[in-house]
């Protein structure tokens, strides 16, 4: 089908803006000094992951190491290893470009969702969906490039990754053989691979397919579709079962099946809420018409519906209700857990204007589809405007009513410009970061981490103590990273015998039966000599040191002679 110039020139338009939004954070990387940073703690353990894949150990916390099912994404880790293999002296770019990347496509991907279907008039179809990235400009690059793009977790990748899925099954599920089947069924376990609590995206789309498609045809390509992809989730599930000791990631048990007590709960209880609250108020523009969309679909028959999109919305609501009511929210920064929603958010939402809009058109004349087409374009370049121009230029341009009340695009890149005259990644270093802006959490991390490698370290918190420790072993107190602790009641008493490590911090204050755990700890209470966090100065976590180590004089020399807890 040949596309009208007009099409051609607003889709120019539409992937100019996107890019645009993609292009925002590149002053950072050129500017001198400090890099402004925002990654997160727990990013750090995927480089960790990532050089022992590097180095032949396999997935694993600790060279020579069991195999650890620690991380919630196995191919965001592959994705970093691709990365750390090319950047290995610097785990902070690593975990930059492996976040930014997958965040700088995103906006173009959504582009594509957005016009990909056939209107009546073509030109109005990429005109509305330039209208839609421009609309979309203000969060996808404050938080979707300059907030997740910068954090280093695997939250940009899986909204990528969920982007390209529903792309993908979008011509799939149009298709019929056992070839495209097992192609559609390949999404299953490459998204449980993404994050396992996206499958309901993949097996939701699936089973609308195979109950709910009006064309015997459809809905029993659907049910091979279906078969096979149970088929291949409960092989891969064995297969990490035979070579982790797990199906899922350790933080699924941890945060949903029950593991962690009631008082991690009640430390992180509303958080959940808070966080949907704050993303809904966000991502309003996708909210309103994904939500009128989706109500229409499940008020319709469903045999007139699109099986994606009643998989989509079934597989949004399983999503939502997961991280709402069944997860708790450690780390719960800038709504990450709600975040890899926001394609089949988007994708609902521009199906429900695609409707409206299609609806409208097809009803009216030949003239009057001419002038919808028109008042489609100048609403485009109306809210394209808003998108790129300084707010102050549109307050002198517009009547007050449509004043905008926050900032445009080019105030967004003056925004980047100043925090570049603070900092470039270019120079950034761990160690430096550490001093500038972690010390409040690990007392003297830098100096004990100048000890030598034998020296076996447990904390609660990783991503840091890992950073500046790559070559020793670490125990991670909260059971991420070590099944024996997590599933087996965190005995204390047997990580101390079996692991006897020479420095513990201790555990992060919200967890206050792992503190009361280590305290009650008979070999604890003998081995260590305990230091309070109020007696360290102004720090989150105590320490203790082992008393028999062959490095506690020089641990000792380093903190305070009088700071011991009696």
């Amino acid at each position: 089908m040949k596309y009208p110039a007009a099409a051609w020139a607003w889709y120019l338009v539409g992937a100019g803006l996107a890019v645009l939004i993609g292009l925002t954070p590149v002053p950072l990387f050129l500017s001198p000094g400090d890099f402004p940073d925002q990654i997160l703690d727990d990013a750090y353990m995927y480089v960790r992951y990532a050089d022992h894949l590097l180095d032949g150990e396999g997935v694993c916390w600790n060279r020579g190491g069991p195999p650890t099912f620690g991380l919630t994404s196995l191919g965001y880790l592959a994705w970093v290893t691709l990365v750390r293999a090319v950047t290995p002296s610097d785990p902070f770019r690593t975990l930059v470009l492996a976040g930014f990347i997958p965040a700088f496509f995103t906006p173009v991907l959504l582009l594509q969702l957005a016009a990909r279907h056939v209107w009546p008039t073509r030109t109005l179809s990429w005109a509305l969906a330039a209208m839609w990235i421009g609309v979309l400009q203000g969060p996808l690059t404050e938080h979707l490039l300059l907030t997740h793009g910068f954090t280093g977790m695997e939250t940009t990748f899986a909204v990528f990754g969920l982007a390209l899925a529903i792309f993908a099954l979008d011509t799939l599920t149009r298709k019929t053989g056992w070839s495209w089947a097992i192609l559609a069924a390949l999404a299953t376990p490459l998204i449980f691979l993404l994050r396992p609590d996206l499958l309901p995206f993949p097996l939701a789309i699936a089973g609308a397919r195979a109950l709910c498609s009006s064309d015997p045809g459809h809905r029993r390509q659907g049910r091979r579709e279906l078969a096979i992809a149970v088929l291949m989730l409960m092989l891969i599930a064995a297969s990490c079962w035979v070579y982790f000791g797990v199906p899922v990631p350790l933080s699924f048990f941890a945060k949903s099946a029950g593991v962690y007590d009631d008082a991690i709960r009640a430390a992180y209880a509303g958080a959940a809420k808070h966080e949907f609250a704050a993303f809904t108020q966000r991502y309003l523009v996708l909210f309103v018409p994904a939500g009128l969309y989706a109500l229409a679909v499940l008020l319709s028959s469903w045999r007139r519906t699109r099986p994606l999109d009643l998989g989509v919305v079934v597989g949004v609501a399983a999503f939502l209700m997961y991280h709402l009511f069944f997860v708790i929210p450690i780390m719960h920064y800038y709504q990450r857990f709600f975040m890899p929603a926001l394609p089949a958010l988007a994708w609902l939402a521009f199906r429900g204007v695609e409707s409206a809009a299609a609806s409208i058109v097809g009803g009216v004349s030949a003239v009057s589809r001419k002038r919808l087409t028109a008042a489609g374009i100048i609403l485009a370049l109306a809210i394209t405007m808003r998108a790129v121009l300084p707010s102050e230029m549109l307050a002198r341009i517009l009547p007050t009513p449509l004043r905008p009340d926050g900032p445009g695009g080019w105030d967004t890149l003056n925004m980047i410009a100043r925090l570049a005259d603070q900092g470039a990644a270019a120079r950034f270093d761990v160690r430096a970061n550490y001093r500038v802006k972690w010390t409040q959490y690990w007392f003297r991390l830098d100096a004990f981490s100048d000890l030598p490698d034998d020296l076996v370290i447990a904390t609660s918190e990783v991503g840091h103590v890992a950073a500046l420790n790559p070559g020793k072993r670490i125990v991670d107190l909260s059971g991420l990273n070590d099944a024996r602790l997590l599933l087996h009641g965190f005995d204390m008493n047997a990580m101390i015998e079996r692991d006897a490590p020479d420095l513990i911090y201790l555990p992060h204050p919200d967890y206050a039966s792992l503190n009361a755990a280590l305290r009650d700890s008979e070999p604890f209470r003998a081995e260590y000599e305990i230091f309070d966090r109020e007696h360290l100065g102004d720090v989150r976590f105590g320490l203790a040191l082992r008393r028999s180590s062959e490095y506690y004089s020089r641990m000792r020399a380093l903190i305070t002679p009088d700071a011991s807890t009696p």
